[in-house]
């Protein structure tokens, strides 16, 4: 199947490194990140972040949290079928499934809860999942984690060619595991800004970006809203792209996203962890 970059304009080379950034840029500052989840590890304000490993796993220097592991998981579907199918979404999950199996050095408790819902790869585990994830919801009504909001990049490059799909198939794949429509909601919001991103080099306005979903979802969708405001006027605190403020939902965590996400040079400044 043609891969992301298959889509472009031959003479396009700007949009390929660009989607190499997006991939490089997510791992190696959820590398450089890990070490400072929820205050692992002392990070004074004149000092500079490192891969010095530790955090919640612990994880070894380079080694990328659990965030970037799922998302692997998603980019060798896409790479291998796409990522349009259910077909897709159970070889996404039956490979999360044994991700955990053959023991992830860490792992949410709300993705683990809802994993845990399918016992052994099997047609079908997408829709356990699921509806673990509603249940789970119900229950509780706490499931808008930035969990999903971490592994949606990889949406957004399967889809440059189809906005449509790429806002279905961006709530639907975070849906497994996030059942709160406010996840779903900064999945289709951060794989539109990465789609731009890549396509046309510009800093897309995230505020803008809540048009692209449904009518029904631009009012409760208020909170996010004002959160993508304030990141487009630049009023974002620059500790939370360290991970060094408390942990919070996907609310918090979509807008310090914002920005030139296509350059690879974003690999040796953020350090964005979530």
């Amino acid at each position: 199947m043609p891969g992301p970059s298959d889509m472009l304009d031959p003479m396009e080379e700007g949009a390929r490194d660009r989607i190499e950034g997006v991939l490089l840029a997510a791992a190696c500052g959820d590398a450089l990140g890990v070490p400072y989840e929820f205050g692992s590890a002392p990070l004074a304000p004149s000092e500079q972040p490192g891969m010095i490993g530790g955090g919640l796993g612990p994880y070894a220097p380079g080694e990328w949290s659990d965030d970037t592991q799922m998302a692997v998981v998603i980019a060798r579907v896409a790479a291998g079928r796409g990522l349009w199918d259910g077909a897709a979404l159970d070889d996404i999950v039956d490979g999360w499934v044994e991700w955990l199996d053959e023991g992830a050095t860490d792992v949410g408790t709300q993705t683990r809860h809802v994993l845990r819902a399918v016992a052994a790869p099997d047609a079908g585990s997408a829709e356990r999942v699921r509806a673990a994830a509603r249940d789970l919801h119900r229950r509780t009504g706490r499931t808008a984690g930035n969990g999903s909001l971490m592994r949606t990049a990889l949406v957004a490059l399967a889809f440059l060619d189809d906005p449509a799909a790429l806002t279905v198939q961006a709530r639907t794949i975070s849906e497994l595991t996030h059942r709160d429509p406010l996840a779903g909601d900064a999945c289709v919001i951060w794989c539109h800004a990465i789609r731009l991103a890549v396509l046309e080099s510009t800093v897309p306005d995230l505020s803008a970006l809540v048009a692209e979903l449904p009518p029904e979802r631009r009012d409760p969708v208020g909170r996010l809203d004002r959160s993508c405001r304030a990141a487009s006027a630049g009023r974002v605190r620059t500790q939370r792209l360290c991970g060094r403020g408390p942990p919070g939902g996907v609310v918090r965590d979509l807008p310090p996203r914002g920005g030139r996400v296509a350059d690879r040079r974003l690999a040796d400044r953020r350090c964005s962890r979530g």
